[in-house]
């Protein structure tokens, strides 16, 4: 999740900005990119770099008040270690130097969740400790300004975007998840063509063996063949399989050419064996296939939830070209 995903994912309701503008038409690759600049433009508009760095500003003189102040706790008090905590919170504010915007705003939305989780824990805390009163202003003053940044991010609008951004994120997932389907489709197809050709050549091949005279006289001995081979794999005495082996190959002499019923076996096997990677390909183009089609009907229904909430709430007309 890129860093305004992070940012937005607390955000509540959109507002909107009804804005008439003409038709634009965005690749799929490039919907990031597009609502960056969106974003870009909402910084200037609404001077909230003047804003972001006021809000790093305050942060800072929390932090330098709380590291003052804290030394004065016990350290094994359990509110100096929980003063110690929110200290620690906000030491990556205290690292800021000219960031811009969409940097705090990062890292704004990195740190607010797990300070919200002390703020609520405050009252509880120091309810019965007048001397913690110091303590209590500077984080109650520190929610007070993050609350005050937060409304003017409401006020700039850019709260409608949270939806957008992760819309944007699932259409290019599953974009990505499509062209790496269509990949395997490309490559099993191919795989399935040799396949098919190599089995219509074992079944010419079997055809033009079917055609020599000696081929009547396999057809005669083939279930009698069939069990002596059935047989010889069962038998677990070597006497008695060498046994059966010299049954088959006389039975294979009968014929007239031995080598021409090796030939015919090794041509039906191979056949069989084409087959069979033919009807598994299939199996696995027709799963891969449905897997297709349902992204993609997800992904399109996704670009087109996309294009009315860009709509509603920018105030916007756009298309998603794929």
């Amino acid at each position: 999740m890129g860093w305004m995903g992070k940012f937005f994912e607390k955000m509540g309701v959109v507002t909107t900005e009804q804005v008439s503008s003409p038709l634009e038409l965005v690749h799929v690759y490039e919907l990031n990119d597009w609502l960056e600049q969106i974003v870009q433009d909402k910084i200037e508009q609404h001077n909230l770099q003047e804003h972001a760095t006021s809000y790093v500003h305050a942060i800072k003189d929390k932090h330098w008040l709380l590291d003052s102040k804290l030394e004065s706790l016990p350290r094994s008090n359990e509110a100096y270690l929980y003063f110690r905590e929110v200290k620690k919170l906000l030491e990556p504010w205290k690292k800021m130097d000219s960031p811009t915007a969409k940097r705090i705003l990062e890292l704004h939305a990195e740190t607010e969740p797990q300070l919200e989780r002390y703020y609520s824990k405050l009252d509880q805390l120091t309810a019965e400790n007048k001397a913690l009163s110091p303590f209590v202003s500077i984080v109650q003053d520190l929610r007070a300004v993050k609350d005050s940044f937060e409304q003017k991010i409401t006020q700039s609008g850019m709260r409608s975007l949270h939806n957008l951004i992760q819309k944007a994120q699932q259409i290019e997932q599953h974009t990505e998840t499509l062209a790496q389907l269509q990949e395997t489709l490309q490559r099993k197809n191919e795989k399935l063509k040799l396949v098919v050709e190599k089995r219509e050549e074992k079944e010419a091949e079997l055809r033009q063996l079917q055609e020599n005279p000696l081929y009547g006289n396999i057809t005669h001995i083939r279930d009698q063949r069939t069990k002596l081979m059935q047989d010889i794999d069962k038998a677990d005495n070597a006497s008695w399989r060498t046994d059966l082996r010299q049954q088959l190959e006389a039975l294979e002499r009968s014929t007239g050419n031995r080598g021409f019923v090796l030939k015919i076996d090794d041509v039906e096997y191979r056949l069989t064996h084409f087959r069979e990677q033919e009807q598994r390909l299939l199996a696995e183009l027709a799963f891969v296939q449905e897997e297709t089609n349902d992204h993609l009907a997800l992904r399109n229904r996704q670009i087109e939830l996309f294009a009315n909430l860009v709509k509603i709430s920018l105030g916007k007309e756009m298309n998603v070209k794929v």
